[in-house]
Order: C-alpha cells, then sequence, then structure tokens
C-alpha cells in the first residue's frame, strides 16, 4: 500500500513539475501558420473594379496570408507575413478616362482584368489582458503593423469615342507595375496551445501616387486602402 501511495505522489509530482516546465516554455515561443482573408476596399475606385463579391464574374476578392513569427510574452508578438492577394475578372463596366498624349475624354470598358499584390508586412500585438491566462479575454490583441507592398496589374481595353460605344476606336492591353508603402492597423483574438486558431479585423493603407498616365486601378486611384477580415491557423513550437 505504502508502495502504490509513493507511486502515485511520485507521478503526481511529475506531473506538476512537467506542466509548470510547458507553461514555463510556452510563455515565449516561435510559431507560424496560414490565414484567409476576405478583403473589402474602401476607395470607390478599387471597389468598382474588384468587389467583394463579384456576381458578374463568380468572383471574390480575398488574399492569403503565410505566418511566421515569435510570442515574447503573454502581453507582446512580433509576427512577419508575406500576402498573396490575386483577381481576375472577365469585364468590367465602362469609364471615362482622359488621355494626357491625345487631349481629350475616351470612353474605356476594360477586359480581362488582372490584378496580383504582394504586401511584405512586420507586425507588433499587444495582449493587454495576456497576464491572466485564465481567462479567455488573454487571447485579445492590438497590432500596428507595416511594411511593402508590390502591385502588378493588366487590363484589356476596348477604346470608344463616348460612352454611347457606337463603334471601337481600337483595343489596347495596359500594364503596370508599383511598389508602395503599406500600413495596417488591427485588433482581433487568437487562442491554442500547440495549435492556435484565430480571427482578426485590420484596415490596412496603401497609398498610391495618382499618375493618371493609364486607364488603370493603381493609376486612378489615390489608395488602395481595404478592411479585410481574416481566420487564421498556427502551429506553435
Amino acid at each position: 500500500m505504502k508502495k502504490i501511495l509513493i507511486i502515485i505522489l511520485l507521478l503526481i509530482s511529475i506531473s506538476e513539475t512537467a506542466q509548470s516546465q510547458y507553461k514555463e516554455r510556452t510563455s515565449a515561443y516561435n510559431f507560424a501558420g496560414i490565414g484567409f482573408s476576405l478583403m473589402f476596399y474602401t476607395q470607390s475606385v478599387m471597389a468598382d473594379n474588384y468587389p467583394t463579391i463579384d456576381f458578374r464574374n463568380n468572383n471574390y476578392m480575398s488574399k492569403f496570408d503565410i505566418y511566421i513569427g515569435r510570442r515574447f510574452s503573454n502581453i507582446f508578438e512580433f509576427e512577419f507575413y508575406p500576402s498573396i492577394i490575386y483577381n481576375r475578372s472577365n469585364s468590367r463596366p465602362g469609364f471615362n478616362f482622359y488621355d494626357k498624349s491625345m487631349k481629350t475624354y475616351y470612353y474605356y470598358v476594360p477586359q480581362n482584368l488582372y490584378l496580383f499584390m504582394l504586401p511584405l508586412t512586420a507586425k507588433l500585438k499587444i495582449y493587454p489582458l495576456g497576464g491572466n491566462t485564465s481567462s479567455l479575454a488573454s487571447g485579445i490583441f492590438l497590432g500596428l503593423g507595416g511594411g511593402a507592398c508590390y502591385i502588378y496589374e493588366s487590363y484589356d481595353n476596348f477604346i470608344y469615342s463616348d460612352p454611347l460605344q457606337t463603334s471601337a476606336l481600337s483595343y489596347k492591353t495596359y500594364t503596370a507595375t508599383t511598389w508602395a508603402s503599406n500600413m495596417i492597423f488591427s485588433a482581433g483574438f487568437q487562442a491554442g496551445t500547440k495549435f492556435s486558431y484565430g480571427v482578426e479585423l485590420d484596415y490596412r493603407i496603401i497609398p498610391l501616387p495618382v499618375n493618371g498616365d493609364q486607364p488603370l486601378s493603381s493609376r486612378m486611384a489615390p489608395n488602395m486602402n481595404s478592411v479585410n477580415l481574416t481566420i487564421k491557423i498556427l502551429f506553435n513550437f
């Protein structure tokens, strides 16, 4: 009986020690994971050409994220994540555009719209209630980050003299590449031990130079600001 009692006490002691060591280890750890987002452009030119849900073309605006980072403590976390934004649309409604070389307005009807973006973002996250690990609210976080963003856009355009589209003057493909800065403000919830899950709402700011040299969204819009709703899964190690 004494031997059984000693074994039980020993097992309890080992369990408590292992749990304590696990807590110490998991207060700071690395992580990697993926996320999927729905995007809502807040700028009218971008929203018109790349709507969140495009019923006309059975498409939607989305992005994929790849996360790597480190949780330094129950309060602070750093993450770096490249995002892949891809959208293709068969056609969108036409618009007037001023041709600087011809010094006149033409009416453009875009076809085969293609947008690819690669934001590279570093972000610091703060868990204001992270010290109370027994509370579900410890998973609530606020984030602030920034970085660079690569943008590639392409249209095929039917060009008309007026919106009546009586006869096409020409058909031309326009492409443009741009590097821009990006800043992000976010809030969300994240929980889990070995595997974490989370949801995040952020506002991304991407200012653009308004060149107006080509009939493309990235050349006409002053920004590519967006609201993003993200679901993520992370592996902690």
